[in-house]
């Protein structure tokens, strides 16, 4: 016996046959001793089950479409954050024209180069058809051939606006050379007046020479140091010939894509503003138009 156990040897020629033991009265295989169970491959219990990995894949798909939406969110705001911000300052630009019209209504003058408004009323000729016929002329020509080369709505994707700003800016720089020229007119002195210190400007009504109406509204336009002396000894009303060189002068504001209150200065449309740029060349003072001002210094 082995520690209380009784064991059985069997054998054969020297070789061993078969061991076994006794225990409790019955025989025990050594083949027959308990052994650990595993368990079956793909049920661990820290291993996740299909439907928990199908699960998992479509919370996962929801949440790359959750941040992606949030990513097209950002943009969409910084996209309406950059819009705001060119509004206000189109409106900054806006405002700083209407103290400019109202400082000039107060001074009673309008635009330099035709750009402005009188409050006279309206003129009662036609308005030829020439562009030097008179500024009024020009600055319709200068409309006509916008409406002509734009005559399309302004695109509204972003690219598309990029691209048309281009092409008014290059359009704005190409028309001082293509509208331009000299020409002589008939006008009628109103005013000689001081836009900013030490530069001189005259207000004046251009006239059809035949009827003497009035073309277009009223002018105001820099007076040239060289006819500062003969026209400031004029009296309002009197009449002139005046040699002058004309030209188209549009602006280029990628800030208005549209008109704007006060419409000043003058849209052509979208991105370009009116604006004609008129330089005396020649005055000429028609005898007995108007009495001349007495001289203070020298009174008659």
């Amino acid at each position: 016996g082995v520690g209380g156990r009784k064991v059985r040897i069997a054998m054969t020629k020297g070789t061993l046959i078969t061991i076994g033991l006794v225990c409790g009265g019955a025989w025990m295989m050594p083949g027959a001793m308990a052994q650990p169970v595993e368990p079956p491959r793909g049920t661990d219990a820290g291993s996740p089950t299909h439907d928990e990995v199908v699960a998992l894949r479509e919370e996962n798909r929801k949440l790359r479409e959750e941040v992606a939406e949030l990513k097209k969110a950002i943009e969409g705001s910084r996209k309406d954050f950059s819009e705001l911000r060119g509004q206000i300052a189109a409106l900054m630009g806006q405002l700083q024209d209407f103290k400019v019209v109202m400082q000039r209504m107060l001074a009673g003058g309008t635009g330099v180069g035709g750009h402005g408004t009188s409050a006279q009323p309206a003129a009662k000729a036609e308005v030829p058809k020439d562009p030097l016929a008179c500024p009024a002329s020009m600055a319709a020509e200068l409309r006509r051939r916008y409406e002509k080369d734009f005559h399309d709505p302004a695109p509204e994707t972003e690219a598309g606006r990029k691209q048309r700003q281009t092409e008014v800016q290059r359009w704005c720089r190409e028309m001082p050379k293509m509208l331009r020229g000299r020409a002589r007119w008939l006008v009628k002195l109103i005013d000689v007046g001081n836009e900013e210190v030490g530069k001189e400007t005259v207000k004046y009504q251009v006239l059809d020479a035949m009827t003497r109406e009035p073309l277009g509204e009223e002018v105001v336009s820099p007076l040239p140091l060289a006819h500062v002396a003969r026209v400031k000894g004029l009296a309002s009303g009197t009449l002139m010939e005046v040699g002058a060189l004309m030209e188209a002068e549009p602006t280029f504001n990628a800030s208005r894509a549209g008109g704007s209150v006060f419409d000043y200065p003058p849209l052509l449309g979208a991105y370009a503003e009116s604006g004609v740029r008129v330089e005396w060349t020649s005055v000429e003072a028609i005898k007995d138009s108007a009495r001349p001002t007495p001289d203070r210094n020298n009174p008659r």
